[in-house]
């Protein structure tokens, strides 16, 4: 037990929640992700991108890990202000980056000279920290030829494995050095197109949905009551998630734990092996069957789908989530996973595929594990034929089978056998929170004050996660 990470985690949950109870659980999974750099076994960059519409907070959890002292041109004692780069604390631990290219971490860039070109590669940049990147979007843009060759450089940088380019100017350079780091970053919704070409390059991205905040009248206005407040209520929350950070770093150094500290419940087990796989039917791409025209046995309304190619092997998506698994019982000072952490591991999931697919696929959960396209369009308010195209889908996919009218029973989609037991897998219930037992004076000078040297002797873990992890078998995350 860490009593020290276990606190830090109830103030930063119990703040969040007084101020943006949306978007406690995206503050757990970042600091999740925090949590990654402190595995001693890890050679595998983890990427978590936050993903909603504009103006729906995935960016603000960002916000509050990111570090806000300016990069200066010169030596920091040239610095206008006065100030360096170490202003911030968590500046050794994060790095910032508004927009970059694939080439940005390795430059070739022709009127650099190459013994100058080591200042300006990101990829040393990067290493060993979290690289922070509040919008996504224009690196996911652009025509499917240019996305592919963007992913193709940034898939072998999320190996870890460093990075070594040729180019006629500078010839060979990089890094050819293991380079691990992690990557927190967001986005708007991804196009179907990309994922299709992202899942060709293996599932070394995976997503966390943000849950849109209510815009009605009501809502609206007390937005507009409240605007004046909003940055005070940022401060907050940044504060107390830097009292985290820096108490998470202290107790565990860089590499400072091995997974084998971490224990994960047998049934807990086999939830991330048939998460990794349902991962897998997700993203893979899927179209209109060319045999369609000549196909008239089917409702009208519902055209044959066939693979655009063969789904990914679940292989590394599964050390994905084990990772994510470990390094959130590690976050939450804890030394053996509890349902919470699939309850994450479950919202990550349904967020890393297609997003439609991933709701009617959560509808046949909650709903059993068998349902029909009447019982899916009261889940999920789709029209009947959507319903029936994405029970289609999941049947392609092999998430499912679907199963002809029997026994009075109307046609049917019932779950795959190898996926069962995720009829069993927890997700997040909402109102169960620890209340902030600081006061708000004492958040942001924890956020200021916090020390990131020395180590704790504790071992990892406690009985019970910070807050309330309560998770049941109700509505979806």
């Amino acid at each position: 037990m860490n009593e020290a990470v276990k606190g830090a985690m109830s103030n930063l949950v119990g703040t969040v929640h007084k101020h943006y109870p949306d978007l406690v659980h995206a503050a757990r999974s970042a600091a999740t992700i925090c949590a990654v750099r402190c595995i001693s076994n890890n050679t595998q960059p983890t990427t978590l991108i936050f993903v909603g519409p504009p103006s729906s907070g995935k960016s603000m959890v960002l916000e509050w890990l990111t570090p806000q002292a300016d990069i200066p041109d010169g030596p920091p004692d040239e610095d206008d202000d006065g100030g360096g780069v170490d202003d911030d604390p968590l500046v050794p631990f994060f790095h910032r980056s508004d927009k970059f290219t694939a080439a940005s971490f390795v430059s070739q860039h022709g009127e650099t000279k190459k013994k100058a070109l080591h200042d300006v590669d990101l990829l040393p940049k990067i290493k060993d920290k979290t690289l922070i990147t509040p919008e996504l979007a224009p690196l996911f843009a652009g025509r499917r030829e240019d996305f592919v060759e963007r992913m193709s450089m940034l898939v072998r940088v999320l190996d870890g494995q460093g990075l070594v380019t040729d180019a006629g100017t500078h010839g060979s350079r990089g890094y050819a050095k293991p380079h691990n780091f992690q990557w927190l970053g967001a986005t708007t919704p991804v196009s179907p197109e990309v994922l299709a070409a992202m899942s060709k390059l293996g599932p070394r991205i995976l997503y966390y949905e943000i849950v849109e905040q209510k815009d009605d009248n009501d809502s609206l206005i007390t937005l507009i009551e409240d605007s004046g407040d909003n940055e005070r209520r940022k401060r907050l929350c940044r504060a107390a998630m830097i009292r985290y950070v820096l108490t998470l770093y202290r107790e565990y150094p860089l590499g400072s734990l091995h997974t084998s500290r971490v224990t994960v419940p047998k049934v807990l087990q086999m939830q991330i092996v048939q998460w990794a796989r349902a991962i897998c039917g997700l993203r893979v791409g899927i179209r209109v069957s060319k045999e369609h025209a000549d196909y008239d046995d089917y409702e009208d309304d519902t055209p044959l789908m066939e693979l655009v190619d063969k789904p990914e092997r679940p292989f590394r998506v599964l050390g994905n989530l084990n990772r994510m698994v470990r390094a959130a019982t590690i976050a939450h000072g804890r030394s053996e996973a509890k349902e919470y952490d699939l309850a994450m591991i479950r919202h990550v999931a349904l967020s890393s595929g297609h997003m439609s697919r991933g709701v009617a696929f959560n509808a046949l959960l909650n709903n059993g594990g068998e349902i029909t396209s009447l019982e899916m369009a009261a889940a999920t308010g789709w029209s009947r034929p959507t319903c029936r195209r994405y029970m289609r889908e999941l049947c392609v996919s092999t998430l499912g089978e679907m199963r002809p009218m029997e026994h009075g029973k109307p046609s049917h989609l019932k779950l795959a056998p190898y996926l069962r037991e995720l009829l069993n897998a927890p997700h997040y219930e909402e109102r169960t929170h620890a209340p902030n037992t600081e006061s708000e004076a004492e958040v942001l000078r924890g956020g200021r004050d916090a020390d990131a040297g020395g180590r704790s002797e504790d071992n990892v873990g406690s009985d019970e996660p910070a807050g309330q992890d309560q998770c049941d078998d109700g509505d979806g995350a």
